[in-house]
């Protein structure tokens, strides 16, 4: 990954040559947007690379292009934002790499107030699912092995239980370290490309929703921020931004809904966000077959 931090002003130098590079190109786009397009951009590369921003960029600037030529560039805002959620999602390796980072023992040692020379010990609790650890095979080894369920026969004794892991010492810190390393067989994973198709049927939505209404578009945009977290928070996110997916579907297919479709969707996301239980989500989705239906 490209190590850049967070500038102070949008499109900052970073110092990687072809990082930089992309950096100009977006500062093409829509100047309301420089802020949500600047980390994008940098969390896109931290999380693998410079080509995998540049692929976000692409896929950023579609959008762009289709912005309403006067106020506020909502489309590319929410675009640049959600984009990058979606392709920087969290993972095993995600998740190895931010617990191994110099600047986060750093900032934990600033906020337990440790002077310099004494000694910080830091336990972190840590449950990775059967399906998680699957994940990070190839897809085809770990599609067999979930399939087949030999996955599962092999894996749930060990993952039964959390583990208590001092990041502290040397043995757990070299385990996640080199676990952070295999970002680089990550385009290979089952995991990145059931997110990569998941991402892209959203897109598609998105795509002929504005085809419709640009309002309509921007709210389905936003549909992503259900999907957030990890392990058991993810699951349940992915499940209810599904379900809302299936709802906007019904809604692009039936012109007849074009002129309610923007406030429907706000309305269901809005629900979808209110209980983990998804209680509110049921009775939206409930109300919304009845009224279109009608």
């Amino acid at each position: 990954p490209v190590a850049v931090e967070q500038a102070v002003a949008p499109f900052s130098p970073s110092g990687v040559a072809a990082f930089d590079a992309l950096l100009h190109a977006a500062a093409g786009l829509p100047s309301g947007a420089a802020t949500m397009l600047d980390a994008g951009l940098r969390r896109v590369a931290d999380f693998q690379d410079v080509a995998y921003a540049d692929a976000y960029l692409a896929l950023v600037r579609e959008f762009a292009l289709k912005e309403r030529a006067q106020g506020m560039p909502e489309l590319t805002i929410e675009a640049a934002r959600h984009i990058a959620n979606a392709m920087a999602y969290d993972d095993v390796i995600r998740v190895a790499d931010l617990k191994t980072r110099r600047t986060r023992f750093s900032r934990i040692a600033a906020e337990m107030g440790v002077a310099a020379g004494q000694p910080l010990s830091i336990t972190e609790f840590m449950h990775p699912r059967v399906e998680e650890v699957l994940g990070l095979l190839p897809s085809g080894l770990a599609l067999m092995l979930e399939k087949t369920g030999l996955g599962r026969l092999l894996m749930g004794r060990f993952l039964r239980r959390g583990w208590r892991v001092r990041t502290d010492r040397l043995r757990w810190f070299v385990l996640l370290s080199i676990t952070a390393e295999l970002y680089r067989l990550r385009p290979v994973s089952l995991r990145h490309k059931r997110e990569m198709r998941h991402r892209d049927e959203w897109l598609d939505l998105t795509r002929a929703a504005l085809e419709q209404d640009y309002d309509f578009g921007v709210e389905v945009l936003r549909c992503r921020r259900l999907v957030k977290g990890y392990s058991d928070t993810h699951a349940r996110g992915l499940s209810k931004f599904d379900r809302v997916m299936t709802a906007v579907g019904v809604m692009v297919d039936r012109p007849l809904l074009q002129g309610k479709a923007a406030v429907w969707t706000r309305l269901l996301r809005e629900a979808a966000l209110k209980d983990p239980e998804g209680t509110a989500l049921e009775a939206a989705l409930a109300r919304f077959q009845r009224g279109a239906m009608a």
